[in-house]
């Protein structure tokens, strides 16, 4: 077996922010499913036609990862507008270590896959996204669709609040209460990336590979159960995403793997 070199956290940390192409913007095909409302506030998802959410069977090898500990858990905020998260609130050194320790397990483990990376432009999320990219020897491909969920008049607030709404999905995947972004909304516009991912690779007639989606807690929390098969409003039924882990994102019948840290 091929020895694998192990990642030089300065050198990285160099690559990261000396590389532009590293730091490429929100990809631009995608800013037509965002709606702005009336009066201002964070852009809203309109999805574009109406199906299944997945195919049954997927070409490719799908995985979640969560951005590493920010600033933003480290203040103990919620930090969901894009107007401010996308420039702020990035990874915390805690959450840099965290990031480097789950993708030396993930290159090591998934060594000689064909790995492509899409991450969620705010800033925790793309710097966890670029610093897995650069791990593995590829380029993040910003996408607006892993962006958090938006919490309404919560954002900027303490994250204690999250229970609240989470007591409030258990009973109604389309709440938006206090201007949340609802569950189903969520699970539209994840599950839309994943088809639009596959039916892409089919038409241009690539083989499969790994695909991994980095986002945040909730985002990614709601994708699983659009793997899974089941209710959205289930969604905190599952076992939550530490930070910075990577954990397979399957189909409810098969074999998955597991990068915690």
């Amino acid at each position: 077996m091929r020895l694998i070199r192990p990642l030089n956290l300065l050198t990285l940390s160099r690559t990261l922010s000396l590389s532009p192409a590293l730091h490429l913007p929100p990809c631009s095909t995608t800013t037509r499913l965002f709606s702005t409302p009336r009066g201002g506030g964070p852009p809203k998802y309109v999805p574009l036609e109406d199906g299944p959410l997945l195919k049954s069977d997927l070409l490719n090898r799908y995985f979640a990862m969560r951005h590493g500990n920010s600033e933003a858990n480290q203040m103990g905020v919620i930090s969901s507008d894009p107007n401010v998260a996308t420039g702020t609130h990035g990874l915390s050194a805690l959450g840099v270590e965290q990031v480097m320790e789950s993708v030396e397990k993930f290159r090591g483990m998934r060594e000689g896959a064909t790995t492509r990376v899409f991450c969620s432009d705010f800033k925790r999320a793309s710097m966890t996204g670029d610093m897995l990219a650069a791990g593995i020897g590829t380029i993040a491909t910003r996408e607006v669709r892993l962006r958090e969920r938006y919490f309404g008049s919560l954002d900027g607030g303490g994250d204690t609040r999250y229970g609240e709404v989470w007591e409030r999905d258990g009973e109604d995947d389309a709440h938006e209460w206090e201007g949340v972004e609802s569950v189903k909304s969520v699970r539209e516009r994840t599950a839309e990336l994943v088809m639009e991912i596959e039916d892409d690779d089919v038409k241009n007639g690539r083989e499969a590979g790994d695909v991994v989606l980095v986002a945040h807690g909730d985002v990614l929390q709601i994708l699983m159960t659009v793997f899974k098969g089941i209710d959205g409003k289930d969604h905190r039924e599952l076992h939550p995403l530490e930070t910075a882990e990577i954990r397979e994102l399957d189909r409810g019948d098969t074999e998955t793997i597991n990068f915690a840290n």
